[in-house]
């Protein structure tokens, strides 16, 4: 094992006597997210000085022109990754895989890692047997509920419980929307629900399924589509029915976000938001997990970076990936608050290290809900069917444009289409 070890770290020792190695790091972010990632960048380098790094910061079109520098053999050494485009690099062998060096290296533990985060770090290629670890566990975002308790004290409505349902949610929703005298909705009590994927966490709590394990569509399958139906009606019935969610032509009229300007008492969303709730004072807010049905879930998506398989420095880029992981890194994380830390000694002792929240805003229900929490699906054909096929026909439904009775004759048409059509759903042809 140290043979190895020696072998990886010092498999291009020679080049660092002509000078210092340089690393093309690429990412996405805004201005203050790229000064951010220098900061650190500049602290890699003060630990590592035979290190420099470049920063290739993408505005638009991210995913497409990473694709295209990788495939004409240009692309970084090091870069963030979108979840959705994880699969296809793994298939085509351009990531590196981490298991050997995380065996070789004392200094990697991965059970020191919150085990969810881990597991979303791996994909098992078609070519493979077993699954590969492409990422170290760096940072994760739930799917949690935002309240203003200020408007929940104001109406009399007692906070969200940690094991709270559907139904509570709904009532909640209920008494926390206010009308003017002509009707009009002058607050709503929630605004999201539905949304991105927070309607698979919906249906996993009714038991119902999107994906199976091999990733091929089920959403209208007879064993999961009365149940799927039922999740998506939920979403929509608080729009169109309960009338406590705005619907799309009444967002327009609402400030760019209701929540923060108190015009919607609840706001399902990603933990990334809190980086947004930062020194916020105009009310008093919390978290709290999903409601559940028969039973509880929520989503999360994972963070970090990856490695080309190309890159001809793997030792810099490992020691930059074991750099985000460190204790020091890995409290920046929270500082930040632009996710949440994945090394659960960091996490447990978030009131430590987070400045410029409210005491009382509960950020441990983002970790507690890692207990029945699911990774964002994935798959070769997974991403393409969730950012087009069922993002269309989800959009018809939170707009209304399938109706209360065209919920289950769109979900059974999606399956009939991909069953026709997907050239993955039958491996044995």
């Amino acid at each position: 094992m140290a043979i190895l070890l020696w072998i990886l770290l010092s498999a291009d020792a020679k080049e660092h006597e002509s000078g210092p190695v340089v690393l093309s790091y690429m990412m996405w972010g805004k201005e203050n997210e790229i000064r951010e990632m220098r900061a650190k960048l500049d602290e890699f380098e003060l630990q590592n000085p035979g290190v420099k790094i470049r920063i290739t910061h993408v505005t638009g079109l991210y995913q497409t022109k990473l694709a295209t520098m990788l495939a004409g053999g240009i692309g970084p050494d090091v870069f963030m990754l979108h979840e959705a485009m994880l699969p296809a690099l793994a298939e085509r062998k351009l990531l590196l895989g981490l298991d050997e060096r995380v065996a070789s290296d004392p200094d990697v533990r991965l059970d020191e890692f919150f085990p969810q985060i881990v597991e979303s770090c791996r994909y098992r290629p078609q070519w493979s047997n077993r699954p590969l670890l492409y990422r170290l566990p760096t940072s994760f975002i739930a799917t949690v509920v935002y309240y203003n308790r200020d408007q929940f004290d104001a109406a009399g409505v007692p906070y969200p419980a940690d094991d709270w349902t559907w139904e509570d949610f709904r009532e909640k929703a209920r008494r926390l929307t206010i009308r003017d005298a002509k009707g009009a909705v002058a607050r709503f009590g929630c605004w999201n629900v539905g949304a991105w994927l927070s309607f698979l966490c919906f249906m996993w709590q009714n038991g119902g399924e999107c994906f199976d394990k091999n990733d091929m569509l089920v959403i209208g399958k007879p064993q999961y589509l009365d149940r799927n139906v039922e999740a998506l009606q939920f979403c929509a019935d608080l729009t169109f029915v309960d009338k406590v969610q705005p619907n799309v032509a009444m967002q327009e009229s609402l400030p760019h976000n209701p929540f923060e300007s108190g015009k919607t008492a609840m706001f399902l969303t990603g933990t990334w938001h809190t980086n947004q709730m930062k020194d916020f004072t105009a009310f008093r807010w919390a978290m709290a997990p999903l409601p559940g049905r028969g039973g509880r879930a929520t989503v999360i998506t994972c963070g970090g970076s990856v490695i080309n398989n190309q890159t001809k420095h793997p030792r810099e880029a490992w020691l930059l990936l074991k750099f985000f992981t460190s204790d020091k890194e890995q409290q920046a994380i929270l500082l930040n608050a632009r996710g949440l830390p994945a090394k659960m000694s960091v996490a447990r002792q978030w009131k430590q290290h987070i400045q410029g929240f409210q005491p009382d805003c509960r950020m441990e229900v983002a970790f507690d809900s890692l207990r029945f929490a699911r990774p964002q699906p994935r798959g070769r054909q997974v991403s393409p069917l969730l950012d087009i096929q069922i993002a269309n026909e989800r959009e018809k439904i939170m707009t209304g444009t399938t109706g209360r009775d065209g919920i289950r004759e769109a979900l059974v048409r999606l399956q009939q289409t991909y069953d026709t059509a997907c050239p993955y759903c039958n491996p044995l042809k």
